[in-house]
């Protein structure tokens, strides 16, 4: 933390938005998908051109809120220094040149137009420590486009809308999808079905059993000591292998749950 705030001196308030609100929703929904983050706060905003509910510098040092800035038509080099200082970390927005003088602190990069048609960069950048920002997924650019109708302002829930993951190539339709390819052979014959097998000794649980006052209770007892298991009703099939968190402590367990039985 530094001893003396030094970015509220380089922010100056924007009078107008240049980019509409749709590519900073967007910017907003994505960093959530790639770093679960959130803009909370338009550091450069006024009560009538901020895109988040909260604007201004702020009281807090930029290190602890993820911030966008875009101190339009301000350069971004002094909010950029300003922010360095204060080992902060947000979303710096404006025409491509300028925020290329971030330097290689980029995580994330957005291009989209603005009003105007000139080509802009909203990039994510931290110069906090390492292991503040951490990634979710591996995208690292995102060509966005206008999206009507869309949110005003960055809302309580991130706007995600559908979208192909560019870090994902091309899809090849396969060999048995493709219109000309040849039918695959249908595989005409069987599997084994493994017998099923239990770790309780039938004739442990039948002689137990025959002292048991319930009758009922004495073949149901049998019955779940069989390799098939007590009748449940179930008419589906046996052979198939349900996985539970708790099956690996089983066979561990067995002999304190059979001396607890038996």
């Amino acid at each position: 933390m530094p001893a003396a705030r030094t970015l509220p001196g380089a922010v100056l308030p924007r009078a107008s938005n240049p980019v509409h609100p749709s590519f900073i929703v967007q910017v907003d929904g994505l960093l959530h998908a790639v770093f679960r983050l959130r803009l909370e706060r338009d550091v450069c905003g006024t009560s009538v051109s901020s895109y988040c509910p909260k604007f201004g510098a702020g009281l807090s040092a930029a290190s602890t809120f993820c911030g966008l800035f875009l101190p339009w038509p301000s350069p971004l080099s002094a909010i950029i220094t300003a922010v360095k200082a204060e080992r902060g970390y947000g979303v710096f927005a404006g025409p491509t040149p300028s925020v290329h003088a971030v330097g290689g602190h980029i995580l994330l990069e957005f291009s989209f137009p603005s009003y105007s048609g000139d080509a802009w960069r909203a990039v994510l950048v931290s110069f906090a420590f390492r292991g503040k920002v951490r990634r979710k997924r591996p995208e690292t650019f995102f060509s966005l486009s206008l999206i009507c109708p869309s949110p005003e302002a960055v809302g309580l829930l991130p706007f995600c809308p559908g979208r192909a993951s560019p870090a994902v190539p091309a899809k090849v339709p396969s060999s048995d999808s493709s219109p000309t390819a040849e039918a695959l052979p249908v595989f005409t014959g069987t599997f084994p079905i493994p017998t099923p097998t239990t770790g309780w000794s039938q004739a442990i649980m039948r002689q137990c059993s025959a002292y048991f006052p319930c009758e009922i209770l004495s073949h149901l007892a049998l019955a779940a000591a069989s390799p098939n298991g007590a009748p449940s009703g179930f008419c589906g099939d046996r052979s198939k292998r349900v996985l539970s968190s708790n099956m690996p402590l089983s066979a561990a367990k067995q002999p304190q749950i059979r001396a607890h039985l038996v």
